[in-house]
C-alpha cells in the first residue's frame, strides 16, 4: 500500500505531461484568441468513466482526467451519488464508476422540448463576476435595430436573405457555424461583400452548458480558423452560444478569448415555423430601438423566415428604423452603457 501511494506523484507527472501534449495540439490563431489560463474542473451528471488522481481539467466519459485534487466530493467506484458539493472526500486513483451529482455544471440534454425552452428562455447566468458582457438589448436614443441570423449559412435560404437585405440597403449580423463556413465559403464572402457582419456561433453547434472551458475555447478557435482560411481575417469577437445556453465554462472561455456574448431581445420564433403571419405580427409588435432580433437562415425549412422578412423589413423601415450590425449598434449605445436585461 505504501509503495502504491509513493507512485502517485510520478503518475501525476505523467498525466500532467500527457495533458500538456494534448493542449499543445491546439494552437492560438492570433494574439486576439488566447488559451484560457484557468480551466475549472467539470463533472457531468449521469456519466461514467475513469477518475485519475490529480489529473487536470475535465471529465470525459470513459477516459482519464476527471477531477483535480481540489474538487469537492467523494467518489466510490461503482456507486451512485459520487460527487456532492461541499462534502470532503477521496478519489481512488484509476477507479471507475458513475457520477450523479456535479461540481460546476450539469449535463445538457438536447431534446425537442429542451431545444424549444432554450430558444425561448435563454439562460440567465450571473455574469457580473466573470467580466464578460452579456448583451440582449442595447439602450440607444437612435432608432436602430440589429437583425441577426443563426445557424447558417444555407445554400438555399441565405442567398434569398442577402438579396432582400441588399434591396433595402440593410445590414445584418450572421452568427455562423464554423463547419458551414468550410462548406459554403462563397456565401461567407457574399455576406461580407454586402457589409454584413460575421460572428461566432461555435464550430459544431453543440450545446455548451455541460462541457469544459477548454472545449468551449476549441469551438471558438476552430470557428476562427475556418474564417481565417476562407476570408483571411477573423470573425467579430461576438459569440452567441448554440440555443443561447451557457454557464460558467462559456463565460470563462469567452473572457479569456476576448468575446462579448450576444443573445437577443426579440425572438421571432421562426425556429418553430409558426407561420409567416405570426412571425410578422410578433416581431412588429415587440420591436423597439436598440433591439437585437433573432432569426435563422438554416436549421430547417426557413421559407417562412424569408417570407416574413419581406414584410418586416419594409415596415420597420417605414417606421424609421435603421438596420445595423450588432457592432454598429453597440457603437450607438447610450453613455449609461448596455445592460444585462
Amino acid at each position: 500500500m505504501a509503495m502504491r501511494f509513493m507512485q502517485l506523484p510520478m503518475k501525476a507527472r505523467q498525466l500532467s505531461t500527457r495533458f500538456k501534449q494534448i493542449s499543445m495540439r491546439v494552437k492560438p490563431l492570433s494574439t486576439r484568441v488566447r488559451r484560457p489560463s484557468i480551466i475549472r474542473p467539470l463533472v457531468i451528471a449521469g456519466t461514467s468513466g475513469i477518475l485519475t488522481f490529480c489529473a487536470p481539467g475535465m471529465f470525459t466519459p470513459g477516459t482519464p482526467g476527471a477531477l483535480t485534487a481540489s474538487a469537492p466530493g467523494t467518489f466510490t467506484p461503482g456507486t451512485l451519488g459520487a460527487v456532492t458539493a461541499g462534502t470532503p472526500g477521496a478519489r481512488t486513483p484509476g477507479s471507475s464508476g458513475v457520477l450523479t451529482a456535479y461540481a460546476y455544471a450539469s449535463a445538457s440534454v438536447d431534446t425537442p422540448t429542451a431545444r424549444a425552452n432554450a430558444d425561448t428562455d435563454a439562460t440567465h447566468t450571473d455574469a457580473g463576476e466573470s467580466g464578460v458582457e452579456v448583451i440582449r438589448h442595447v439602450p440607444t436614443k437612435d432608432k436602430m435595430v440589429a437583425l441577426t441570423f443563426d445557424d447558417g449559412p444555407s445554400d438555399t435560404f441565405t442567398p434569398q436573405i442577402l438579396e432582400l437585405l441588399k434591396d433595402y440597403h440593410a445590414k445584418a449580423t450572421f452568427f455562423v457555424i464554423g463547419s458551414r463556413i468550410e462548406r459554403y465559403p462563397h456565401l461567407i464572402r457574399g455576406e461580407l461583400a454586402l457589409h454584413n457582419e460575421i460572428a461566432n456561433h461555435s464550430y459544431s453547434h453543440i450545446l455548451l452548458q455541460g462541457v469544459s472551458a477548454l472545449a468551449v475555447y476549441d469551438e471558438l478557435s476552430k470557428e476562427q480558423h475556418a474564417m481565417m482560411v476562407v476570408t483571411g481575417h477573423e470573425a467579430s469577437h461576438l459569440f452567441r452560444p448554440p440555443r443561447g445556453r451557457f454557464g460558467r465554462s462559456v463565460l470563462d472561455a469567452a473572457r479569456e478569448s476576448g468575446y462579448k456574448i450576444v443573445l437577443w431581445s426579440v425572438d421571432s420564433r421562426d425556429w418553430d415555423n409558426p407561420g409567416t403571419a405570426y412571425i410578422v405580427r410578433h416581431v412588429l409588435k415587440n420591436t423597439k430601438s436598440g433591439d437585437i432580433l433573432l432569426f435563422h437562415d438554416q436549421g430547417g425549412n426557413r421559407q417562412q423566415t424569408v417570407s416574413a422578412l419581406r414584410a418586416i423589413i419594409p415596415e420597420l423601415e417605414h417606421r424609421g428604423f435603421q438596420f445595423v450590425t450588432v457592432t454598429e449598434l453597440l457603437q450607438h449605445a447610450d453613455k449609461s452603457g448596455h445592460k444585462l436585461d
